[in-house]
């Protein structure tokens, strides 16, 4: 069986922050017109290795995992092409899809699928090497960013400052009380600035 990998990366390019859909390809038995697209570009060297670990501190076990990471080379027999794809495109953050599968078939089976987004990108030795994370590594960005600054009134205490201001949708029953400004016996069940309806 002839494996092949198809990579489909949608940077932006830098002249006008236009997306540009990039298809790059290797291994195979046959020209590449994969899904469609006859504009692929080969030259990717190897099947790309995931990596993923749970997450682990000093206190042990996180109860969250670390983002599959891998890294994609890229040589491709054009040097040109290759210095057009580094500077030419932003790449952190684009979108990013990998397949890989086995040639031989009359339609191509996709033995693995992974949607990310570009972490890194260097040139190194000809080569175009894209580091690859999975889509939880966007979960790292929190969705609460409104904080308390700790300096009195409903920013909170000292002991407030940098805590996430809460936003409460609906009936939430057992939500503890953290204190706001224990002198005058005040306590926070949510933001401040946006009001709750009633409490039961």
């Amino acid at each position: 069986m002839a494996r092949f990998i198809l990579i489909e990366a949608s940077p932006w390019r830098l002249a006008d922050g236009t997306v540009e859909a990039i298809r790059l390809a290797g291994g195979g038995a046959r020209p590449y017109n994969h899904r469609g697209f006859n504009d692929w570009r080969a030259g990717v060297a190897t099947d790309p290795l995931f990596v993923a670990a749970l997450g682990f501190t000093v206190g042990g076990w996180t109860g969250g995992a670390v983002p599959q990471i891998a890294q994609l080379v890229f040589s491709p027999a054009d040097s040109a092409y290759l210095a057009q794809l580094a500077d030419d495109f932003l790449w952190i953050g684009a979108s990013i899809e990998i397949r890989s599968g086995e040639d031989d078939l009359a339609t191509p089976v996709y033995l693995m699928e992974m949607v990310g987004t570009v972490a890194a990108v260097a040139i190194k030795d000809g080569s175009l090497a894209i580091t690859v994370t999975d889509l939880s590594k966007k979960l790292d960005d929190p969705v609460i960013k409104a904080t308390f600054a700790g300096t009195g009134g409903i920013e909170g205490v000292a002991e407030a400052e940098g805590r996430a201001k809460r936003r409460t949708f609906g009936i939430v029953r057992n939500v503890e009380g953290f204190v706001l400004d224990k002198a005058a016996n005040v306590y926070e069940f949510g933001d401040p600035a946006v009001a709750l309806t009633s409490f039961l």
